[in-house]
């Protein structure tokens, strides 16, 4: 009798210590999403109000630092450089493009013009362990338009859009001949203002973090271009394909 109770408290503590291991990472749920994402421009002369950017200064050359496996480490306690995941990235075809709907709107308006299209899938990871996805990756953009999309969880899953457009050389010498002489607030006569904000071409941009569920389309704005993007859960759509075939066969 002793010895079948020793044996019980034995595979209960084998039991415990199993549920309080921490889970590997081929345990952990890897979250699969599909990025569908549409730019388009505004055509028409829309006041930008304060969203008007100049590129920034050149930054000085300055001496490179070689960082060695010893900035690591202090008071004995070795600091952990964050470690970036692989995201599997894999980009849509032509089939798998599903706001065709969208962009005939746009092409039906003569205020709308779409200048990018791009999808991809990706696993989700913590933003600390997610690394930016340059939008050249994706695919070559057009002229003046770069920036890059970052897709990671959370709490909530979120999609970081940080996107600049520049505009077009000869719209960036009318806009610095309508500016004023004067800046406001500002004493300096237009000569004395700097010459490099002022060459540079004029560039728009979205910066913005927004909150996405599954199946969600959200509109990124700005009053000279626009991003239209929709988030879907690669397992929802695999599903849902599973429920319709079955629906079908019975």
């Amino acid at each position: 009798m002793q010895r079948l109770t020793l044996f019980l408290l034995l595979t209960l503590s084998c039991q415990i210590a199993a549920a309080q291991a921490p889970a590997t990472d081929e345990e952990l749920e890897v979250r699969r999403y599909a990025v569908e994402i549409v730019i388009f421009r505004y055509t028409e002369d829309i006041s930008v109000g304060t969203e008007r950017f100049v590129p920034d200064r050149p930054p000085a050359e300055e001496p490179i630092n070689v960082i060695s496996d010893d900035d690591f480490r202090g008071d004995d306690r070795e600091i952990e450089a964050p470690q970036l995941r692989d995201l599997e990235i894999v980009l849509f075809t032509d089939d798998d493009f599903t706001m065709d709907g969208v962009i005939r709107r746009f092409e039906q308006l003569d205020a709308y013009r779409t200048i990018m299209q791009v999808g991809w899938t990706q696993a989700t990871y913590p933003q600390d362990e997610t690394a930016a996805i340059e939008l050249r990756a994706l695919r070559v953009p057009p002229w003046g338009l770069d920036g890059s999309f970052s897709l990671y969880l959370g709490r909530y899953l979120h999609l970081v859009v940080d996107l600049a457009l520049d505009e077009p050389a000869g719209a960036s010498e009318a806009a610095a001949i309508e500016q004023p002489a004067r800046i406001y607030g500002d004493r300096r006569s237009r000569r004395n203002i700097d010459p490099f904000r002022e060459a540079g071409p004029v560039r728009y941009r979205i910066r913005e973090n927004r909150i996405f569920k599954s199946g969600d389309i959200r509109y990124f704005d700005h009053p000279k271009f626009g991003v239209v993007v929709k988030v879907t859960r690669v397992e929802d759509e695999e599903t849902d394909d599973e429920l319709e075939n079955t629906r079908s066969s019975s």
